[in-house]
């Protein structure tokens, strides 16, 4: 396996993406170690254009946790299958990415997913729209980042905007050892952003040793 190029930030980004929010207990996340709690939910992304190319992303927020008394949200688990995103995201912005394949298919109405490591599915999802669309973008409901990543803590505030539809979710496999099993969760809504624009900046990076905001 190559090990992959760094290209680094700002990232302009554009495709699609499935948004599903959840609310959750506080407990100790799985697998940061963290106690969160709250809002969370997962992300499907299929990325049509950014600096590495096309690629596909699948990434688990579990809910908010603190870092140095600051509420805040953060990335514990993230598959990409694209080798160039996963080096550049975790360089860029402390985001732990992990390589893995990823299948997005979409039909009319619909949008199936499947995730698999080593031949292993570990998840797969499908995902019903309809209705009418309507604006979706971060000057409403920004959600910034705080990553805690090889010694550093990584803050993004990233800007973005698309058309958003609500979805159906239905998840037929999730391996709890590999990516989040949120049917312990209070599903709050599921939404289809096609198409969005993305951007993240630079990250603000301060080390462990140090007060982050």
């Amino acid at each position: 396996m190559t090990k992959g190029k760094i290209t680094p930030a700002p990232w302009d980004l554009s495709g699609m993406g499935i948004m599903h929010f959840f609310w959750g207990a506080r407990r100790i996340d799985t697998f940061s170690g963290k106690e969160v709690s709250g809002l969370g939910g997962f992300i499907i992304a299929r990325y049509d254009t950014s600096p590495v190319g096309h690629y596909n992303e699948l990434l688990y927020i579990p809910g908010r946790h603190k870092i140095n008394g600051k509420s805040s949200f953060f990335i514990s688990k993230i598959y990409v299958d694209s080798q160039d995103s996963v080096v550049s995201g975790q360089a860029n912005w402390g985001i732990p990415k992990e390589l893995a394949e990823i299948d997005i298919e979409e039909g009319k109405g619909k949008v199936s997913v499947k995730a698999k490591i080593n031949g292993h599915s570990f998840f797969e999802a499908s995902i019903a729209s309809g209705g009418f669309s309507f604006p979706i973008t971060t000057k409403i409901i920004p959600i910034p980042l705080h990553q805690d990543w090889q010694g550093s803590y990584y803050y993004t505030k990233f800007v973005g905007n698309g058309k958003g539809r609500f979805g159906s979710l239905q998840l037929s496999n999730v391996d709890g050892s590999l990516f989040a099993d949120t049917a312990e969760f209070r599903s709050l809504s599921t939404i289809i952003v096609d198409p969005f624009k993305l951007t993240f900046p630079l990250a603000e990076t301060k080390s462990h040793d140090l007060t982050i905001l």
